[in-house]
This record gives structure tokens, sequence and C-alpha cells, in this order.
């Protein structure tokens, strides 16, 4: 069996697993309601969909309650009802259909390390392992003692949504699943604790040496910061020809994306090289994206590209007004990038 077979079947356990248990769980529902069986098969698809909002929520809870603890705090929260973004003080409400639906990005106040990053991956597994053990107990005994299946259906059943979160989270094969991170062997944690640790630094205006795993590693995350590192060391040629415009974006998470998507279409508008597909994921990029110094350079770049001069102007006018606040690694890797 190669690779990407396995990859699959281990992308389509979550959801085997995830069908098997909703057809346990509606089955012993039917059979408790005897005659009313639509009426359980209605209650067990309300349980389904409570328990995922709630599984959700107590989900990313976990991982911020482990984060508190590792002396980390939040900077962006998808709990699937809302979306808060911190750094760009930005709410979108009803995100559970994003891609990384239920999604927690933090920022340390100390030094972190692998082992910290590993402990908060592991806190959203077990808090959606407990709920799940509860959920599944209370249906039962509540249907035991009122001698009623409304709650079987509700919770017992319902835990189907709660498996799936806990079995995707946790089965996972990609590196930036809970699984992969808390119990894989990659160096990918390794990776994490060294950007929170520059982002860190960075927000206290020090501008750090390049980290070894940073300059040698082919994570995508490490690239970005290995991109800022080179356009301070050796310019922008040399940061620019560490990005490969044939990347292939979808295996990108979405703060991966979100990172590297502005400074590939930066560097095809500058190589005059940019593409059909490129310029379709620009417009829906630039409309959607907060104004984030790398955001505003790569969106007045790619105005200036197509023609449009008088909103390049606007643009490069709010890029040279939010840089004058950022922090001196921020303004140096900018100023070389642009000059």
């Amino acid at each position: 069996m190669n690779k990407s077979t396995k990859v699959k079947i281990i992308y389509l356990l979550p959801i085997i697993f995830t069908i098997l248990f909703a057809i346990v769980a509606c089955v012993f529902a039917i059979l408790l309601y005897e005659n009313k069986w639509y009426f359980a098969i209605l209650l067990c698809f309300a349980g389904i969909v409570l328990n995922y909002i709630a599984g959700v929520l107590i989900h990313e809870a976990g991982h911020v309650i482990v984060a508190k603890k590792c002396r980390m705090k939040a900077m962006y929260l998808n709990i699937g009802i809302v979306t808060i973004d911190y750094v760009a003080q930005k709410i979108t409400p009803f995100t559970f259909f994003r891609k990384d639906a239920g999604e927690a990005r933090f920022m340390a106040e100390t030094d972190i390390t692998e082992r910290q990053i590993k402990r908060v991956a592991s806190g959203g597994l077990t808090a959606s392992l407990i709920f799940m053990v509860i959920g599944t107990a209370a249906g039962v005994i509540l249907s035991l003692i009122t001698e009623n299946a409304t709650a079987f259906c509700l919770f017992t059943a319902g835990q189907a949504a709660n498996f799936y979160i806990f079995a995707v989270n946790g089965l996972s094969s990609d590196k930036t699943s809970d699984g992969s991170i808390a119990f894989g062997n990659s160096d990918y944690p390794a990776i994490l604790a060294t950007c929170y640790n520059i982002e860190r630094a960075v927000l206290h205006g020090d501008i750090p040496e390049e980290p070894e795993i940073i300059k040698s590693n082919n994570q995508p995350i490490a690239l970005y910061f290995h991109y800022l590192f080179t356009a301070l060391k050796s310019g922008k040629e040399s940061a620019l020809d560490l990005l490969d415009e044939n990347m292939n974006l979808d295996e990108l998470s979405d703060q991966e994306y979100a990172l590297l998507l502005p400074e590939l279409i930066f560097k095809l508008c500058e190589e005059k090289k940019l593409n059909e597909k490129y310029k379709s994921l620009s417009e829906d990029f630039f409309a959607t994206e907060p104004d984030g110094v790398s955001v505003l350079r790569a969106h007045y770049t790619y105005r200036m590209y197509i023609g449009d001069e008088k909103w390049a102007s606007l643009l490069k006018g709010s890029y040279s007004k939010l840089l004058e606040k950022e922090k001196p690694f921020i303004v140096a890797a900018e100023n070389a990038l642009t000059n």
C-alpha cells in the first residue's frame, strides 16, 4: 500500500467511524421509541446539530485553558458560532464551514517549548473526550430515570457529531491536526514553538537572529519566516527566489495560506508573471482579508500590475501609515522587500 492510499484511508476513518456511531445510536433510539421511529430520527438529527455546535466550542475551550496555563494568550479563535480575530479586531459570525472550522492561534507571553505546544494540542482532544463520555452517559442515565428516550436521542445519539470532532482531530495525518502535533514524531511542534518565540521577540521590539530550524526546514510556516530573515540579510531578490509559485495551496492551513499567498502574489507581480489563476485568487483574497501590512503591500503591487493606479495609490498610502506603527523587525523586512 503506497503512502497516498494510506493517507486517504486515514482521512476516511473519522467519517466511517462517525457514520457507524450514528447508525448504531439511531437504531437504539428507534427501538426505544418503538412506533415513533420518525420522531426518534428527528431528535437524533437535532442532537447531532446541537452537539456539533457545543463540541466545537468545548474543543477550542480545551486548547485555550491549557494555553493559558502555558502562558499563551489567544490571538484568533474560530469556535463555529463566531470567529474572533484579536489582531485585526474583527468578529465574524457563523464560521462553522471554513476550511479550519474550529481553530485557535496563540501568542506566547514567555518563551515556550515544543512540549508546551504538544500540551496545548492535546488539551482540545482531552476536552472533546470528556464531553463525549459525559454526554453519552448522561443520555443513557436520563433516559433510564425518565423512562423516555428523548435524552438518549439528544445526548447519546447526538454525540456522533462530537465523536467526529474528536476523531478528525485525533486521527488525521495532517501535520496541523491535534493528534499529529500532540503524539506525532515530526518536527512541526518544534517549528511552531520557534515561530511563537520569534513573534514574541518581534512584538517586544527585538530583531532576533534566525534560528537554524527555520533555515533548514521546508514547512510553509518556517518558509515564511525564512523568507523575512532572508529579505533582511540578503535583499528582496534572494527572498523572492525562495517562493515557488507552483506550491500546492490546497495543502496549506488557513494561517499558512494567509501568510504566503500575499507574498506569492507580490513575487509574481514584481516578476511580471501573474497568471489567471493567481489573478482570481488575488481578487478573492483581497476582498476578504484584513489589511495587514504585508497584505497591503501585496494589494497595492497587484493593483499597479493590473493598471488600477488610483486604487494602488490609496492602498500605498494606507500601507505607509500602517508601517509607521509596526515593530523594527517588520519595518526592516518591509523596507528590504520594497527597495
